[in-house]
């Protein structure tokens, strides 16, 4: 057994209390909340010191501090076993030191090279465990009254909430991640087909012109002019064409880049509200020909697996096509229900006569093909169309 006059103390051994660690939370930024959580301690105790300390296998990392001697605040850590809050840690309860002098059953490095006499140290949870305290410490001996140790009790059930945060996000990041990679690649998989199909309408529309260009060398006999009529007609289809492909690529690449950037962040589920307020930013006027759009949104307890922007553009697209289709006599408005099945959100819009089921059919295949990914599906009848996205349930609120 070590001996408790030795400089280097373990209190902790290994453990299984680090699973939830992120690289967020050891990220060398300064965290506003943190910081003012050690200030109002440092201040509701009366110390010079206060500071976050996260205990990790090997270090106890400083998350956030006020007063720390310059070299400690550089370093931002310390060794574990030198450490006082390894103790909180250990026991999961309030620690308290009055004369670290006193005590050599404590690490005493620390106490020889910056003076440390007097701690208190609440410990901080992540999961449930405890992974380090909120600590105050003063450079002489002294006690603390019972109002100081629940005022810091108080102040790390802050930290509490803000680690808890943390590692939602992180769990919302990997879930996003989850859901993002099929739909990138169904999104990179389109691209690849819409390059092939522009390659060989391009191949398609030089021989047309070539053979334009052949048939207008001719010497104006009869069949030649109807050759070249043809061929004008067709070359000018192809044309058109390849730019709705040209146009559609270029909106799905803006969709992909958009996504791949939101997945890099680690988030990119949007909330129904969020979407429904930027729709309605967007289409504010576009629906005004046909009275407005009315919004009836169900309370649900699931978020769209997609950015808020990238689900904004699909349902505005879907919600400008009905307005675009409806008579122009029509001004009874459209109405949008929003409500949720497990694992999706649906988006039912009705009120405007729908054209034939020929001419819908054609709509389906234009607007899903450029903007519809695997997460979604669009459906048209006779009186309505829906649009489906796919849906996670709800992180708890900060």
């Amino acid at each position: 057994m070590q001996s408790p006059f030795l400089p280097h103390i373990d209190a902790l051994g290994p453990g299984r209390r680090l699973a939830g660690v992120s690289d967020a939370l050891l990220d060398d930024r300064p965290d506003p909340t943190l910081q003012r959580i050690v200030e109002e301690a440092a201040k509701a105790v009366g110390a010079p010191i206060a500071l976050v300390s996260l205990v990790l296998d090997n270090i106890q990392l400083f998350r956030a501090q006020v007063g720390l001697p310059d070299d400690l605040a550089r370093t931002r850590a310390t060794a574990r076993d030198v450490s006082f809050c390894q103790m909180a840690v250990r026991d999961d309860a309030l620690f308290e030191v009055e004369d670290a002098t006193a005590r050599p059953d404590l690490p005493q490095a620390l106490v020889r090279s910056h003076g440390i006499r007097a701690y208190l140290g609440a410990p901080i949870h992540l999961d449930g465990q405890p992974l380090g305290s909120l600590c105050v410490i003063d450079v002489r001996p002294r006690t603390f009254s019972a109002e100081q140790r629940a005022q810091l009790v108080g102040l790390a059930a802050e930290v509490d909430a803000r680690l808890a945060r943390w590692s939602a996000r992180v769990e919302d990041a990997r879930r996003a991640r989850a859901i993002t990679a099929p739909v990138l690649a169904d999104m990179r998989n389109r691209l690849t087909v819409l390059a092939c199909a522009r390659d060989e309408l391009r191949i398609v529309r030089a021989e047309l012109m070539a053979e334009q260009r052949f048939a207008e060398s001719g010497q104006g006999d009869l069949s030649a002019i109807v050759a070249l009529r043809r061929l004008r007609s067709r070359t000018t289809q192809v044309s058109e064409v390849l730019q709705m492909l040209d146009r559609s690529g270029d909106r799905l690449l803006a969709d992909l880049e958009q996504l791949e950037a939101v997945a890099a962040r680690g988030i990119d589920i949007a909330g129904v509200d969020r979407v429904v307020a930027l729709v309605r930013e967007t289409d504010r006027t576009s629906a005004a020909s046909i009275g407005g759009v009315r919004w009836h949104v169900d309370g649900t307890g699931q978020d769209i697996a997609r950015p808020a922007a990238n689900a904004a553009l699909l349902l505005g697209a879907v919600i400008e096509r009905v307005v675009g289709e409806a008579p122009r006599s029509y001004t009874d408005g459209l109405d949008v229900i929003v409500s949720e099945r497990p694992g999706q959100i649906v988006f039912q819009l009705s009120g405007p006569p729908l054209p034939n089921a020929r001419v819908m059919q054609a709509w389906q295949g234009l607007v899903a093909g450029p903007l519809d990914t695997a997460s979604a599906t669009f459906e048209v009848d006779a009186d309505r169309v829906q649009l489906s996205l796919s849906a996670v349930p709800r992180a708890p609120s900060d």
